[in-house]
């Protein structure tokens, strides 16, 4: 037989035992394992008939909201499993299973303390207490791929349990509703008064616009402008008009004038009169000189003919300075008609620049009094525009909770059924019975076999003698 000793694995061993001597010892003490078996089982029986727990469940889908109910504005999808998150730790908060123990009335009833188990001497009251209980018996299990929740949650009573899953389902989508719009109910607020100060501020500009008005008495229109701009337009070419004339009229009698001032004949005078009585007469004298000078040459100077031809020179001579004179007067009547003319036009031309003038400064300070009800004007409409978005904001309900399923009532118990209790109780029993019987073993250790003295004594075995054999 071998003698060769290894190190012991179990303290109080001198040596490892082998498969054999663990079965002599449990053999030799199956009454300890056959009791613990049977205390194992006897347990499961109990458990299965006086500790009863019924699991009621709810499934429910959250998807998660794309845009933002208060700006309008896309959600990355990046923060989907955050969002989730989130919502699964909200089922599960201090102030939804608040809420839960409301609605049903928990913290009313004397028995709740015995039936959940909460500690009279604990910190806060009760509905605390028992908010808190809910909140780490509460389960709820999230799918790893799908937007599915399951709520779940394990009581002595399966009415109760159905209604606090309900309860749970229900106080989170006011939760979570009230988180979406609470935000957007404290800007609503915000914001009418905002829009209380934008909406005096163009009614002020309005004031100020139709004061202005009044004050000044003009009209603010394109048309109007367009009016006064067109008579002050044809005045404008009447005086120059007007102007034209005058100095066509000065300057003719700047040349008559000038002629007779500086000794010129009088045909000298009639080239620059613009008459066809005057040229007519200036060319018949012409016609009685060349004449003259003509029969002149061969008659004396008191010839009747020269007489003649002088006498009729005399007098176109005569009618050509009566003419000028004649002209002369009514050219400087028409200078003095005509400086009337124009300083009339020239003082109406100034007074109608004036009042154009006049009007379109009034007409530019009611532009900016329009600039300022047309810029308050815009900042309210835009206002107006973010107010019916937060106004919708804060009406909005949670539409991206979806319940699948309610609880009710469950009708079987949640766990193990008693078959698998006793198997599992069996294999309990047998692990712990073993392992008690080893315990045993080592607290009493006892000599079984030879391979028992060679391994922790140490001795050689010479022979073996069998127990009830002839000596």
């Amino acid at each position: 037989m071998s003698t060769q000793i290894d190190r012991p694995l179990i303290p109080g061993m001198h040596a490892t035992p082998t498969v054999g001597q663990i079965w002599r010892a449990v053999h030799a003490r199956w009454r300890t394992v056959a009791i613990t078996v049977a205390v194992f089982l006897v347990l499961a029986i109990i458990a299965s008939l006086f500790v009863k727990s019924y699991e009621a469940r709810a499934s429910l889908v959250i998807e998660f909201p794309s845009l933002d109910p208060l700006t309008g504005q896309a959600r990355s999808t990046a923060l989907a499993d955050s969002y989730r998150a989130t919502q699964i730790d909200l089922m599960t908060s201090q102030n939804v299973m608040l809420g839960v123990v409301d609605e049903l009335g928990l913290a009313d009833d004397p028995e709740t303390s015995a039936d959940f188990d909460v500690d009279d001497s604990g910190d806060g009251p009760l509905r605390q207490r028992l908010a808190s209980n809910l909140g780490e018996q509460v389960e709820v299990r999230a799918g790893e791929v799908s937007q599915l929740l399951v709520v779940s949650y394990r009581g002595d009573d399966p009415k109760r349990s159905a209604a606090i899953v309900n309860a749970v389902i229900d106080q989170y989508m006011k939760a979570s509703e009230n988180m979406a719009t609470d935000p957007a109910r404290q800007r609503l607020g915000q914001y009418s008064t905002f829009l209380d100060g934008l909406r005096a501020k163009v009614d002020e500009a309005q004031d100020e616009l139709t004061q202005a008005r009044q004050r000044f008495g003009v009209i603010d229109s394109t048309a109007a402008e367009n009016v006064d701009t067109s008579r002050l337009n044809d005045l404008g070419t009447r005086l120059n008009a007007a102007q034209g004339r005058l100095q066509s009229a000065q300057a003719e009698v700047d040349q008559i004038e000038a002629a007779r001032s500086s000794g010129q004949p009088i045909t000298a005078q009639a080239d620059v009169l613009d008459s066809n009585v005057v040229q007519d007469l200036k060319n018949r004298l012409a016609g009685f000189l060349a004449e003259r000078a003509e029969i002149a040459e061969s008659l004396g100077p008191n010839h009747p003919r020269i007489r003649a031809i002088d006498g009729q020179i005399g007098t176109v001579r005569a009618r050509l300075r009566d003419e000028i004179d004649a002209y002369l007067a009514a050219a400087r009547q028409s200078v003095k008609v005509g400086r009337g003319e124009v300083d009339a036009l020239q003082g109406n031309y100034d007074a109608a620049r004036a009042d154009v003038m006049d009007k379109q400064t009034k007409r530019a300070r009611l532009d900016s009094y329009r600039r300022r009800l047309d810029s308050a004007s815009q900042v309210y409409e835009a206002a107006l525009s973010s107010y019916d978005q937060v106004l919708g904001g804060s009406e909005l309900t949670a539409q991206n909770v979806s319940v699948i399923t309610r609880a009710i009532a469950p009708t079987k118990t949640a766990g193990l059924s008693l078959k698998r209790k006793l198997l599992l109780a069996v294999i309990l029993g047998l692990i712990v019975g073993v392992m008690i019987a080893l315990l045993q073993e080592l607290l009493d250790r006892r000599v079984r076999a030879a391979e028992d003295i060679e391994r922790e004594l140490e001795l050689p075995v010479l022979g073996e003698l069998e127990y009830g054999a002839q000596r």
